[in-house]
């Protein structure tokens, strides 16, 4: 692993309650926040699509191979490059894109919810300041590009498939909430240029940190969680989940 470059030294959280007391304290109220659990602390912020030695044809060969298969199943059709890249990842394609929420709640649901026996990893991003650092800047301070900006256009499926010379940071980005799945987790993304360059490995530590979730304390912020009603059906509101659910309560 690189060498990791945040904002803050690494702190642990137990509880709902002490995340909230420690986001209270390290965010500010004029300031854009984006969230990330990971269930395992020794992952790095890279997409699945990094672990490829070559990220751009591997994305070339998968869209090529997705549309071939799902072109008949979608309607209407995607006609542009982020189009694909955004159905993709919602059916669990690997892409250059990683997944973040505007919700702490979604994030550290997704921080607990799986492996037990590994510590847990809650990610805290400022997404302005990030693009900032990768030279994405707009007369806005807050501005943050959405699928299809021109001001990303070198990050886009066409765009990067097409030279090979230029090699960039990663970047934040909104797409569209077309699914019921990511409106419910206030999905948001960032996106790799032709290089798994994990995000917190960059240069500057101004932009991001996290706090570690104790494995043993994951059963219990699950369940502090669902008090609140932050759980599968909220943030995956399928009939799938319902089965789940059922079965995980009654069998």
């Amino acid at each position: 692993m690189g060498k990791q470059n945040l904002r803050f030294k690494d702190r642990e959280v137990k509880s709902v309650p002490q995340l909230l007391k420690y986001l209270k304290k390290d965010t500010k109220k004029n300031q854009f926040y984006w969230y990330r659990g990971q269930e395992n602390a020794r992952w790095k912020l890279v997409p699945s699509l990094g672990r490829n030695r070559d990220v751009v044809m591997a994305e070339v060969s998968l869209i090529a191979r997705f549309q071939q298969n799902a072109t008949l199943l979608l309607n209407p059709r995607p006609t542009k490059g982020w189009d694909w890249l955004t159905i993709m990842q919602h059916y669990g394609v690997p892409t250059r894109l990683l997944d973040w929420t505007e919700s702490p709640l979604v994030g550290l649901y997704f921080a607990v919810h799986e492996k037990p026996k590994s510590d847990g990893a809650f990610w805290v991003l400022m997404p302005c300041v990030l693009n900032k650092i990768s030279n994405i800047t707009h007369p806005y301070p807050k501005y943050i590009p959405h699928f299809g900006d021109k001001i990303i256009e070198d990050y886009s499926p066409e765009s990067v498939s097409s030279e090979t010379t230029t090699s960039k940071k990663p970047i934040a980005i909104m797409g569209p909430r077309n699914t019921p799945r990511m409106q419910a987790q206030l999905g948001v993304f960032t996106i790799i240029h032709r290089e798994a360059i994990a995000i917190e490995e960059l240069d500057t530590p101004h932009h991001i940190w996290r706090y570690i979730i104790p494995k043993r304390s994951k059963k219990t912020i699950l369940e502090e969680l669902s008090r609140i009603k932050v759980g599968k059906f909220q943030l995956f509101p399928e009939i799938q989940s319902i089965g789940e659910i059922l079965r995980e309560e009654i069998i």
